[in-house]
């Protein structure tokens, strides 16, 4: 970003507060339908970690007011990139404001300053590119925790299913549910032989340099197998290979869907599924599959497929979903914060009551599973397939 650029973005905030508490619950603006905007703020306690204080520190350091300290650099650090505060500035709700706020790519700009700098980028997060350097993952390990067919090489087909480095070590019982569902389905899904990180997580905590380049590998591999589709669980996967590697100039040659738009209108599923008992179920929407990717729907026309189920939407639910926690390096490099937010949303979620807590991401099931209970949403169709 061009420091003109730059200047013109940090401008456009007018200091309004409204990433700190949006209102509106009686109609006005209907968007705001929650008083709370920013889960780091809520934890910490300090305006400082808002939008709004986020961008008074990066023009204080644009201007040369403030230094980079350590404290300055974790507050840049310290934000889980949900995308929140842009979903309620109040800039976008006013006619007479040509007003855009770009506050998630201000604090990557920040990012990469600090990264291409050396100005004390956060240990943790300095690990990640070494990691995956080494090791092709952004965990540093050789052998995966799952024993799913997926992971023992390829299957020949033209839908490739990519697990991302969070289900093929941490969360392998998502591709385990995906492959049972597959086979029920008889869905012929390939996978590749050794997967490379797909590069969000370094893109986001401001190390393009080494993102671009896993980036630039995938793509060339990719774009060799001829494959129509690549389908994924991981709404961080999916948003990289979706917007930024064509945005980076890194163009592929085939669809990429979240796996719940792939399965949404497959009525299959629907025939598969034997009547349950009445069940609730409340769906949690990932910050990047939702918020930031508009996909709402299809989830829940997944969960719709088993009867007697009565879905309960969340206090905070769609657009204004709360974080878990984990998003953009903060559950790397901020654990314990990490852990906040995500009690936080789990209470809000286990306060409706429901049987199931389900969501669609390998990094909010990471998160929240440290909580309590929370099933990915192929888990659940699988228990309701007989």
């Amino acid at each position: 970003m061009m420091q003109e650029e730059l200047k013109k973005k940090l401008d456009l905030c007018m200091g309004c507060g409204y990433c700190r508490d949006a209102y509106g619950d009686e109609g006005w603006l209907e968007v705001f339908k929650t008083k709370h905007i920013c889960p780091v703020r809520e934890v910490l306690g300090f305006d400082t970690y808002t939008a709004k204080g986020r961008i008074l520190l990066a023009r204080a350091l644009y201007e040369g007011f403030m230094s980079y300290t350590p404290t300055a650099i974790d507050i840049f650090y310290q934000c889980t990139l949900c995308g929140n505060c842009e979903a309620h500035c109040i800039s976008r709700g006013l006619p007479t404001v040509d007003a855009d706020v770009k506050v998630r790519e201000i604090i990557k700009h920040f990012r990469e300053k600090i990264v291409k700098e050396s100005l004390g980028v956060p240990e943790k997060i300095k690990e990640l590119p070494i990691k995956v350097s080494e090791s092709g993952n952004v965990f540093g390990e050789e052998t995966p925790i799952s024993s799913t067919p997926y992971l023992k090489g390829n299957r020949n087909s033209e839908t490739i299913y990519y697990l991302g480095c969070m289900i093929k070590f941490r969360e392998g019982q998502i591709a385990e549910a995906v492959d049972k569902l597959a086979n029920k389905m008889s869905l012929n899904l390939g996978v590749l032989d050794k997967e490379l990180c797909c590069g969000s997580v370094l893109l986001r905590t401001g190390q393009v340099e080494r993102a671009e380049s896993i980036m630039a590998k995938n793509a060339e591999i990719l774009n060799n197998l001829g494959i129509k589709t690549l389908i994924t669980s991981c709404p961080g996967c999916f948003s990289a290979f979706k917007n930024e590697y064509p945005k980076r100039g890194f163009e592929l040659n085939f669809n990429v869907q979240h796996i719940t738009e792939y399965l949404s209108n497959n009525s299959q599923i629907k025939d598969l599924i034997s009547n349950s008992e009445a069940k609730k179920v409340t769906y949690h929407d990932p910050c990047d599959l939702g918020r930031l990717n508009k996909i709402y729907d299809p989830p829940r026309q997944l969960l719709q497929n088993i009867p007697n189920i009565e879905l309960i939407e969340p206090f905070r639910t769609r657009i204004n979903s709360w974080c878990c926690g984990a998003g953009a390096g903060v559950q790397a490099g901020y654990p314990d914060l990490g852990k906040k937010i995500a009690t936080d949303r789990f209470n809000e979620l286990e306060s409706t009551e429901a049987d199931y807590i389900v969501t669609a991401c390998p990094n909010c099931i990471h998160a929240l599973g440290k909580v309590g209970k929370i099933y990915d949403i192929i888990e659940l169709l699988n228990k309701f397939i007989s």
